[in-house]
This record gives structure tokens, C-alpha cells and sequence, in this order.
């Protein structure tokens, strides 16, 4: 066997289990969508989106990009070296977590004294941010496991979790009837609880009560522009939600909700695939480099197939997750999932980018982005509705593409015909679902064409593997 296929071998074995781990991670939210549309009404939904927006910016901040941050540092120092950063960088996420706290008493303190709308609000933001700590704890404890390559440990403890985090909150908003703040509650339990297990399973073994300035400063200088970039992406999401909860009112938030959750199983599980990928692209950076045409044409394929799989069944998954009244959610999917494609391309890219530490440009375009976002959707979510907030979406991650794209062919190329014919197949295949109204046979057809082109388009690395 060759040095090559024993790579990709190894590569492909252990992408399988952390994208079967990272899926099992965050199906905790997609099997409590029918949970919550049974016993939340659809305002209660709706306010329900906005906690996980705060609960979003949340994790931003107070984890500081540690996840990516650690992946990519840990392989700068020596192994005793690791030790220390571990504790620098979980010092720091604790000095966060006070600076953020002291904030929020400040403007509870403001807010008390004005009478402001949303005083009632700030029992769930303290709740968050303990929340957001705890699991950017479980997160450094999981990216020491993905850097071990135990990836059997990772898919059990993520199951774990997910058990876990149901489990209770199932428990709080049931019986004990909190509603909302049950849901925060339980989920702040459960990662309290699995936060525990992860220091007793991966960061006791790896952490050296030793404090460095030196990897401070190298931490803070490598995560700040990733947490610009994380609370710009934040603010592209949650931007469109405020303006069509203004527009259109909190029920029709909760579809706009639903139809983003759904997409969310495409763009997690695909992420899941990168993030297994990532692991391998910070040890083997050359060999990468080198391939870098071959593994975006592959990307391309595997995000493109499963999108449409998603569009296929649409119908049957709102109904599996929900109920017959969000039905509505329906012909505004395959829009979604191409805005979370062009998403998925720019988060490939960013990865490409980091190996030679290149964070700044990712937060250029971040920046750039938003300023489509802000444009684009403040004319487009109150004329076109739904639709508007798809088209904005879409144009919004398509100008950070194009220069992400730009940044990086200055260093790698990794465009190439195969790759561009993947997307406008792809493309193709989204306009004939949204112009026409294309029945199952059909679309399994196209999809068949879909799979024997992609498979075409990779026959260089399919050889590799397979002979």
C-alpha cells in the first residue's frame, strides 16, 4: 500500500467517525424541534430563536476561538509546551467570562434604572454565559481528543452529551413546565455535568498549572481576528432574524427559524467532514498544498450531493421534525441550502488560508460580507420576505468568497474546470427545483446524473483510494 493511499486511508476512517461525532453533537437540536413545537406556542418558538442567537454571540466571545486557536497552535510547541497553553488559554476564556459578566451587570444596572423593553431578558443572559463557558471547556477537552486522532473517545463523549443535554432539558421544560428558561437551564446542567467528565478524560493528563504571557500574546494574536470574524458572521445571521421578526412578527420568524435549523443538519454534518479534515490539513501541510485542486473538486461534490439530498426530502423531514403547520417552510429550503453551500466553500477556504496563519484576511472579508449583508438585506427581507432573506444570505457569503478565493490564490492554487463544473451543476440543479415543481422520480434521476458526475470529476483521488 502506498504512502498516498494510507493517508487517505487513515484520512477518510477517522473523517468518518469525528463527522458521525460532530453530527451526534448537534443532533440534539434537531430532535428537540419537535419537543419544542409540541409544547412552546409559536411566539414561544420564536423567542426561542433569539436566545440562541444571544446564546451564539455568547460562545463567541467568552471561547475566544480557543477551538480553532488550540488546533492550530498545539503543533508550534513541544508537547510539555502544550501543557502550558492549555491553562494559559482556559485563564484566559476565565478572564472573559468575568469581564463579560461585570458588563451585563452594568447594563442590567442601566436598563433597571430607564425601564427598558427588554429588562426581563438578563435572567437568561447570566444563565448563557456560564453556559458558554462550560462548553468552550468541553471544546478544548475534544480538540485534545481530535489531536490524539481518538476518535472513538470523541463520537462516545459526544453521544454522551447529546444524551445528556435531551435528557435534561426534556426534564426542566416538561415537568417542572419553565418553558424557555427550562430549556437554558437544562442545557446549562448538562454541560456542567459533561465538563466535569471531559477535565477527568482529556484535560487533567494535558494541562500544566503554569501561566504564560509569551503564549498569551500568541493566542490573543491569532484569535482575535477569528472572534471579529466569528461575531461578523454572527451579526450576517442574526441580522436578517431581527429585521424579519420586525417585519414580519414572531410566527413568522419561527418558520424563517425552522427553515435555518433544517439547513443546519446540511451545514453541520458537511463541517463535521472539515473539521475531521482540518486535524490532517495542519499536520500534512505540504502534501495539501499539493492537492489542493483534487480535495476542493471532492469538497465541492460532497457538499453539493448532500444539499440536494436535503431538497429531495424536505417535505418529509419538516414533517418528521415538526408539525403540519410549518408546512409554509417548504419552498424556501433549496434556497437556504445554496447560501449555506457558498458557506460551506468559504469555511474550506479559511481553513486553506490558516495554515500559514492568514486570520486578517479572513476578517477583510468578513467585513466585506457584512456590508453586503447590511445592504442587501435591509431593501431585500422587507419586499421579498423569505425569499429576500435567501437571496440576501447568498450574496452575502458570495462576496466573501469571491475575496477569501482572491487572498488565497496568491498562495495555492486550488481552482480548476472540475471544480468550477461541480458548481454549476450543482447551481443548475437548484434552479430546476426552485422554477419547477419536480416530483421524487425525477429528482432521484437528476441525482443519480448528479452522483456519476461527481464521481467523474474525482477520479484522480476515487483511483487512489480504491486501487
Amino acid at each position: 500500500m502506498t504512502l498516498v493511499k494510507r493517508i487517505l486511508n487513515k484520512n477518510i476512517s477517522d473523517s468518518f467517525w469525528y463527522t458521525f461525532g460532530e453530527i451526534i453533537n448537534k443532533i440534539s437540536v434537531f430532535l428537540l424541534i419537535p419537543f419544542y413545537t409540541t409544547y412552546f406556542s409559536r411566539e414561544e418558538y420564536g423567542i426561542l430563536s433569539l436566545v440562541i442567537i444571544f446564546t451564539t454571540i455568547s460562545n463567541h466571545i467568552i471561547s475566544y476561538g480557543s477551538k480553532t486557536a488550540l488546533l492550530r497552535l498545539i503543533y508550534d510547541y513541544s508537547k510539555d509546551q502544550n501543557k502550558k497553553l492549555i491553562f494559559t488559554v482556559i485563564s484566559n476564556l476565565f478572564f472573559i467570562l468575568i469581564l463579560v459578566l461585570v458588563c451585563l451587570i452594568v447594563f442590567h444596572f442601566i436598563s433597571y434604572k430607564n425601564d427598558l423593553v427588554f429588562l426581563n431578558y438578563f435572567k437568561y443572559c447570566y444563565f448563557i454565559c456560564f453556559h458558554s463557558f462550560f462548553f468552550s471547556l468541553i471544546n478544548i477537552g475534544l480538540t485534545l481528543i481530535r489531536v490524539d486522532r481518538k476518535v472513538k473517545y470523541f463520537t462516545a463523549f459526544n453521544l454522551l452529551k447529546t444524551v445528556t443535554e435531551i435528557v435534561l432539558i426534556f426534564f426542566f421544560v416538561k415537568f417542572l413546565s419553565d418553558g424557555v428558561f427550562g430549556k437554558i437551564i437544562g442545557s446549562l446542567a448538562s454541560v456542567m455535568i459533561l465538563s466535569l467528565v471531559i477535565y477527568f478524560v482529556s484535560i487533567n493528563k494535558n494541562i500544566s498549572f503554569s501561566y504564560s504571557r509569551k503564549m498569551s500574546k500568541d493566542y490573543f494574536y491569532f484569535a482575535t481576528p477569528l472572534v471579529i470574524n466569528n461575531l461578523v458572521g454572527w451579526a450576517l445571521v442574526s441580522y436578517d432574524q431581527f429585521l424579519f421578526q420586525h417585519n414580519f412578527g414572531l410566527e413568522q420568524l419561527a418558520i424563517l427559524a425552522l427553515v435555518s435549523q433544517i439547513c443546519s443538519i446540511y451545514k453541520f454534518s458537511m463541517e463535521g467532514v472539515l473539521r475531521a479534515f482540518n486535524v490532517y490539513l495542519y499536520e500534512k501541510m505540504k502534501v495539501v498544498k499539493k492537492g489542493a485542486k483534487e480535495i476542493f473538486v471532492f469538497f465541492i461534490s460532497l457538499f453539493s450531493i448532500c444539499g440536494f439530498l436535503l431538497i429531495i426530502f424536505k417535505e418529509q423531514i419538516i414533517l418528521i421534525i415538526s408539525t403540519s403547520d410549518y408546512i409554509a417552510a417548504k419552498p424556501f429550503i433549496a434556497y437556504f441550502v445554496f447560501s449555506r453551500f457558498i458557506m460551506l466553500i468559504n469555511l474550506l477556504i479559511i481553513f486553506f488560508l490558516l495554515i500559514d496563519k492568514n486570520s486578517k484576511e479572513v476578517t477583510k472579508a468578513t467585513f466585506i460580507s457584512l456590508i453586503t449583508m447590511l445592504l442587501s438585506s435591509t431593501y431585500l427581507i422587507p419586499n421579498y420576505g423569505f425569499v429576500g432573506a435567501a437571496i440576501a444570505a447568498t450574496l452575502t457569503f458570495l462576496s466573501r468568497n469571491i475575496y477569501l478565493s482572491l487572498m488565497l490564490k496568491k498562495s495555492m492554487n486550488f481552482y480548476s474546470l472540475n471544480g468550477l463544473l461541480g458548481i454549476i451543476s450543482f447551481v443548475l440543479i437548484l434552479l430546476i427545483n426552485i422554477l419547477f415543481e419536480v416530483n421524487m422520480p425525477i429528482n432521484l434521476a437528476i441525482l443519480v446524473f448528479h452522483v456519476l458526475l461527481s464521481a467523474y470529476l474525482n477520479k484522480n483521488i476515487l483511483k487512489r483510494i480504491f486501487l
